[in-house]
């Protein structure tokens, strides 16, 4: 029992050591602690207990057996020497040891002991395939020798060759001596050159450090300089969202304070309308059987006094007009609240057509009774991922110069597109108005910082130049197209996603 218990382990790690790379270490382990367990069973327990483990053994062997197969299948496919052999000879025994389990388990009725037949002729193949290895490597070994003894000629006579060319150069090293000697003399003599030479050198070396103490001294001041153009610039850029803010304020407090008057006028004429109904309230409420007849008279009086009917409808018509007011009061809350996010940071998808019309009803005060407005927006565009507040001022730099150009009645057109910008879907936003346009002069510059054609004190120059570096954060594209004396059309490409 221990012999067959330890040897099934041994084959397992002798063709473990033959074809590593094809043996699953987890499946090695398995059958390596199988036969440790099996073999302690026999070492320790007595023969009427150990004897019945041997049909678990034989289970384990033939699986052990199956997977031995498919390790040399594997080895076979990857080319590994002397696989084909070894799977034969292990066909062989593991088909004699198959025969051995099921005649001792009487399942047939053939001869015993064939497994040492087996065990035979896979040892047979081992012996062929190792002599086969060992003809290979004797007629390696005559190949070498033969391209060794060659080679050995071959070094004879190159080193002949070697010997006559080393005697040949050690005669022209000794003339290349007596010409060193000479050389070390005219390095003698230069060398006084070359010291006189060091000296200028050094005298050099200390100007130039001077001049980069002053060059350093020079690039801290330019340091400084840039800083102090910097915060300028930041003071600018400031000034430049104050104005929007100021061109802001003034649109909502234009166009809010319409509706509040409506609200306020009619609140007021609401308050007279409910007193008058109260009265004729408050006479109902004193009516009882006694004097019924008596206090209807009065009532009936009351209200043709009161003219009630048409206060009846006075007061429904000025719940409608209030209830107008509100709305437009929240319409132009609701568009502030969509405007007012200049200084978000973060980047997100957002409405363009719903923020588009919240500039516009921003600056309604100045488009109203005399600039009509057409909008063209494509019903596919998506929700475009940007800086959605400095979008918002984009676009209102961009309406508020349209409103300006067009000095009496004009049109402002605003298009909407979805197009396809540098293999990435994006939306192209054209904005034209048909003010007095602007010369080709103009046009080269207006996207230069503090560059402007309005009066001093009316604009900063830098609306179109932060338009320009926002389109431009956001990877897109600012153009403009402009004929002077028919009108202005700025094209704004964004990508949907950034």
């Amino acid at each position: 029992y221990l012999s067959y218990y330890v040897s099934i382990g041994c084959f397992i790690l002798f063709i473990d050591s033959l074809y590593p790379q094809e043996f699953n270490p987890k499946i090695r382990f398995f059958f390596l602690s199988c036969a440790t367990i099996f073999s302690a069973i026999v070492l320790i327990l007595p023969p009427k207990i150990y004897s019945h483990s041997v049909i678990f053994y034989e289970i384990i062997t033939v699986l052990g057996g199956i997977y031995v197969i498919y390790v040399l299948i594997l080895a076979i496919r990857r080319q590994r020497q002397g696989a084909w052999a070894l799977l034969l000879g292990f066909l062989c025994m593991f088909a004699t040891a198959i025969n051995d389990i099921m005649y001792m388990n009487e399942i047939v009725a053939t001869s015993a002991n064939s497994a040492m037949f087996g065990l035979f002729i896979f040892i047979f193949s081992q012996a062929f395939l190792l002599s086969s290895r060992f003809s290979q490597a004797f007629i390696q070994t005559q190949e070498l020798s033969q391209v060794l003894d060659y080679q050995n000629k071959n070094l004879e006579k190159i080193v002949g060759q070697r010997t006559n060319q080393i005697q040949q150069q050690n005669s022209e090293l000794q003339v290349l001596n007596q010409l060193v000697e000479e050389e070390k003399e005219k390095i003698s003599m230069q060398s006084s050159v070359l010291q006189s030479a060091n000296d200028q050198l050094a005298k050099t070396q200390q100007e130039l450090q001077k001049a980069l103490l002053d060059e350093q001294n020079s690039r801290s001041k330019l340091q400084e300089t840039l800083q102090k153009l910097q915060n300028a610039q930041v003071q600018l850029i400031q000034s430049e969202k104050m104005a929007s803010l100021g061109v802001l304020t003034a649109g909502i407090a234009h166009e809010i304070n319409n509706p509040i008057n409506f609200i306020y006028a009619g609140i007021s004429s609401l308050k007279t309308n409910m007193l008058e109904l109260m009265n004729v309230v408050e006479q109902y409420e004193k009516v009882s059987p006694e004097n019924s007849a008596v206090l209807l008279k009065q009532i009936e009086n009351l209200k043709r006094s009161l003219d009630f009917k048409e206060l009846k409808q006075d007061l429904f018509q000025l719940i409608s007009d209030i209830e107008i007011g509100a709305n437009r009061t929240a319409e132009i809350v609701k568009s502030l609240r969509t405007f007012s996010r200049l200084d978000e940071t973060s980047t997100k998808r957002s409405d363009l057509h719903e923020n588009i019309n919240s500039t516009l009803v921003i600056l309604n005060s100045q488009i109203k009774n005399r600039i009509e407005v057409v909008r063209h927006y494509a019903e596919n565009i998506p929700l475009v991922e940007c800086n959605i507040g400095q979008i918002n001022q984009v676009v209102m730099n961009i309406i508020s110069n349209a409103i300006q150009a067009i000095e009496d009645e004009g049109r402002i057109t605003i298009t909407t597109e979805l197009i396809d910008y540098q293999e990435i879907n994006a939306v192209r936003l054209t904005i034209s108005d048909t003010g007095s346009g602007m010369p080709e002069e103009v046009k080269k510059h207006i996207f230069e910082p503090f560059f402007t054609t309005k009066e001093i004190g009316k604009g900063t120059g830098l609306g179109l130049a932060i338009s320009y570096s926002v389109i431009e954060k956001h990877k897109g594209k600012i153009e403009v197209e402009s004929i002077l004396g028919q009108g202005t059309s700025f094209m704004i490409t964004l990508p949907i996603s950034q």
